[in-house]
């Protein structure tokens, strides 16, 4: 037998592809289904272009793909050996793979539907009583595994923020907002909103302080500078609140988990929800037997 070269274009592109290769390969006439091209074959069973086509990853470039064309089809020919021998040694094979196929088949229509129902009935919005209320109602769910830090932190060029300064020390609100205004115009980096980080954020804003984290007080404004490049920044920081290990954590952490939570909870509710109408409705319809 011999290799016959033929060219296949896959879409843009020209494929060159080595179609026989010695058993039983591109070599015979192999009956074909209309309309749909023959690039291989192994024992009369054809491997169609479209096939390829449909595997083929987008972007290549003509030698790419050459090249994956070719490894396609050795894959395939090595497959449908591999098939042939196995159905001559193993008993009722293609019984079992059809119903693990059909098994198969069911996951993912079940998978698409229920992706389906996701993506077009599925309410997306949590409103903050829905996270409020599981919040109050799970506390034990929310409890710190580590430390948490709630600070203030501006970190600007200007040498003298002496009145910026004093702002932070403020717990007036009016202030904290004076200041955070101050900030989004001349500060190089700024956090004046009630968040928690672990240690090691505060550990990289401190970098450089001649400061330990666990010596700060809380509401205490701590100055320090910082030379980066040939450039002077003047950092003042103020630490909030420290929250322990074991400690319930805030809400403002655990926001987003719970919305995460409530807006599984809702996709799970209404895939159960219409499976069940669809099988209630099957049945009232005469169309299940058992």
């Amino acid at each position: 037998m011999h290799k016959v070269l033929r060219f296949r274009q896959i879409g843009t592109y020209f494929l060159t592809l080595i179609a026989c290769w010695g058993i039983h390969v591109g070599c015979q006439q192999v009956p074909q289904e209309e309309g749909r091209e023959v690039i291989a074959s192994f024992n009369n069973k054809p491997l169609y272009k479209d096939e390829l086509e449909h595997f083929l990853p987008k972007g290549l470039s003509s030698e790419d793909s050459i090249r994956y064309a070719q490894s396609f089809v050795e894959e395939w020919i090595k497959n449908q050996a591999v098939a042939e021998r196995a159905r001559n040694l193993i008993s009722q094979l293609d019984r079992k793979i059809s119903y693990q196929i059909q098994d198969h088949e069911r996951k993912l229509i079940s998978y698409e539907f229920a992706n389906y129902l996701i993506k077009n009935q599925l309410d997306t919005l949590i409103r903050p009583s829905e996270i409020s209320n599981y919040y109050q109602k799970h506390p034990e769910k929310f409890i710190s595994g580590t430390k948490y830090y709630a600070y203030f932190h501006v970190k600007t060029e200007d040498t003298n923020p002496f009145r910026e300064v004093s702002l932070m020390r403020s717990k007036s609100i009016d202030k904290i907002n004076e200041l955070k205004t101050w900030s989004k115009t001349n500060a190089v980096e700024y956090q004046l909103d009630t968040v928690y980080v672990t240690s090691t954020e505060i550990n990289r804003i401190l970098e450089g302080a001649n400061v330990k984290l666990e010596l700060l007080q809380a509401n205490r404004v701590f100055t320090y500078s910082q030379e980066v490049e040939d450039k002077k920044y003047y950092n003042f920081f103020k630490l909030i609140h420290v929250l322990d290990e074991g400690e319930q954590l805030p809400l403002i952490i655990c926001g987003s988990l719970i919305k995460d939570i409530l807006l599984n909870q809702r996709k799970n509710t209404l895939i159960e929800e219409t499976e069940a109408d669809l099988v209630k409705k099957a049945r009232s319809a005469g169309k299940v037997k058992e």
